[in-house]
């Protein structure tokens, strides 16, 4: 289950047991990223912001795209290449760089649910929802 998908109210209820939840791969594609927020945290130090790339799907398709490369062709490969998701609507809709940023809003105690986040898709409506 993805942590932001569940509502405000059931998140504090899991994170209340922390040996219980294990979600670093969630953002950081297994890179410490949430342990080391809460360590930063656990010592008292507060974190105004976090800036970053929260896709390195996205990443590598912009960067490509710049390059002069055509979107479709982008993403085809990045599909191959085992960059995308399963569906990689779900990276150029932006629901993961939603969900990834959800998920450290609330490790910070900011108390939002996934509606609360605007996003822009890169693909059209008429393409269909993930």
């Amino acid at each position: 289950m993805f942590l932001s998908l569940v509502l405000q109210e059931d998140y504090d209820k899991l994170v209340s047991h922390p040996r219980r939840i294990w979600n670093e791969s969630t953002v950081g594609a297994g890179l410490p990223v949430i342990s080391s927020i809460n360590r930063i945290i656990s010592s008292g130090d507060p974190i105004h912001r976090i800036v970053g790339s929260f896709s390195g799907t996205l990443g590598y398709v912009m960067s490509e795209v710049e390059d002069g490369k055509l979107l479709s062709q982008v993403v085809k490969s990045a599909k191959s290449l085992g960059y995308t998701e399963p569906d990689p609507r779900d990276d150029l809709s932006g629901m993961d760089v939603a969900r990834k940023a959800l998920i450290l809003a609330r490790l910070l105690g900011r108390p939002i649910d996934l509606g609360s986040i605007r996003i822009e898709s890169l693909y059209p409506e008429d393409m269909g929802t993930y």
